[in-house]
């Protein structure tokens, strides 16, 4: 969620967690969790984090995307969740040891 909030000027309003997936860029394999959820705001990018963005339609997705995201956006047009598993957020505490590797 800070992450939305620094590179797209949004606030997360609501989410839930959709899957992880296991990365491999050169030699290394990252695991990332990806969640859905809804924003509220509009979109002003952080020209520092990101250089543009584009909506597609989901009949006209590009055929190769970077980090496996065809993997990532296939999984979620098949496997939408329902909205009683779409969460309000809350703020984490970072200096709870339990979540010290979570980010949202």
């Amino acid at each position: 969620m800070r992450e939305i909030k620094e590179e797209l000027s949004c606030l997360v309003v609501k989410y839930s967690f959709l899957k992880s997936y296991k990365i491999k860029n050169d030699s290394k394999t990252v695991i990332a969790n990806y969640y859905i959820g809804l924003i509220k705001g509009y979109i002003k990018l952080n020209k520092q984090e990101l250089s543009g963005y584009q909506w597609f339609a989901k009949e006209n997705l590009p055929n190769k995307l970077a980090y496996n995201q065809n993997k990532v956006l296939a999984d979620f047009i098949l496997n939408r969740l329902p909205s009683s598993k779409i969460f309000t957020p809350r703020k984490i505490s970072r200096k709870n040891p339990k979540l010290k590797n979570c980010s949202i």
